[in-house]
């Protein structure tokens, strides 16, 4: 198998024909339809359907097209690096955080590991699962730190505990339903949700496993930033589900709170997710190392904001 292919059959996959393919890629509609028949020639399999409306991958084109997709992303990813290399920096490492660690261990963490290792270059992007899972699967992140309880499958990627926590349902601190305990009442609030639409389903279980509301909620609005979820939260009587360990970050301590009534167990796991198979690089294996003794930090010192919510019998390490 050759490069090329890989890049035309990634094309065609992505521009949906292949004439479309040939000229994102700079070729001649002949030359892609001739690297795709060697490559079938080659392998003895049949990768795609020719139809009256375009192509259509056949199960072995869908399998080795998921292949070609991370072997490019990989061949990409070592250029940048040696790309960083030449110009000084040593590393780079992608890696997305779940909003409510950015608000809370995120800027010791940062802080601590530029200082130890000042030569890594250090993407950071936020980890919402229908942002973060896609990414991991192409490859292009080193690793997520995103609650991996619920939406990480074991074939797909490798999960390292971290952490379990709370989760309770909230809404701005002075919210007509702060002190209800009426199912009814919350059924009939609009509801803010850091999944995807793909995953409503998944939040809704979450909602009436945790905290026994049922029937669902009609009104659910999914967000995919927490930039824009917490104005939303404090200007309205939206209500949504926030990690206790969120209440207690300086953004949020003083403009949102529980609802007394509506808390949930401690079922939710923190962990470093990546692809499987995917070797951790050293500078992902340092920064884990720094964020753990952070989180280990303030589990075991009295005077954090966060040891109440979290100690050290929560910790998997």
């Amino acid at each position: 198998m050759k490069t090329n292919q890989f890049t035309a059959l990634v094309a065609v996959a992505e521009t949906g024909s292949i004439r479309s393919a040939a000229k994102s890629v700079g070729l001649t509609q002949a030359a892609i339809t001739r690297t795709l028949r060697d490559l079938e020639q080659q392998q003895g399999v049949e990768l795609l359907e020719r139809t009256h409306t375009g192509v259509r991958f056949t199960e072995a084109g869908k399998s080795l097209l998921h292949h070609a997709r991370l072997i490019l992303s990989e061949i990409e990813k070592a250029k940048a690096d040696l790309n960083l290399i030449r110009s000084g920096q040593a590393e780079r490492l992608r890696i997305a955080i779940a909003p409510f660690i950015n608000f809370t261990f995120l800027p010791e963490c940062l802080s601590l590991y530029q200082q130890q290792y000042p030569h890594v270059f250090l993407e950071v992007f936020e980890g919402l699962h229908g942002i973060s899972v896609p990414q991991l699967r192409d490859g292009y992140l080193d690793f997520a730190l995103i609650q991996a309880s619920n939406f990480i499958t074991e074939n797909e990627f490798s999960t390292e505990p971290l952490f379990s926590y709370q989760a309770h349902v909230v809404g701005r601190n002075d919210h007509p339903l702060r002190h209800s305990g009426s199912i009814d009442e919350l059924n009939a609030m609009k509801w803010l949700a850091n999944y995807p639409p793909s995953l409503h389903n998944t939040f809704i279980s979450d909602l009436n496993r945790e905290f026994r509301l049922s029937p669902p909620p009609s009104h659910v609005v999914s967000v995919h930033s927490a930039g824009i979820l917490l104005p939303v939260l404090l200007q309205t009587d939206s209500l949504t589900v926030l990690p206790d360990l969120l209440l207690k970050s300086e953004c949020f301590a003083d403009a949102v709170a529980p609802l007394s009534a509506f808390k949930g167990s401690k079922s939710r796991i923190l962990g470093v997710v990546s692809r499987r198979g995917n070797v951790r690089s050293k500078a992902a294996t340092a920064f884990v190392a720094v964020l753990k003794q952070v989180i280990k930090q303030h589990a075991r010192r009295p005077g954090s904001p966060f040891s109440e919510m979290l100690s050290p019998k929560d910790l998997f390490y």
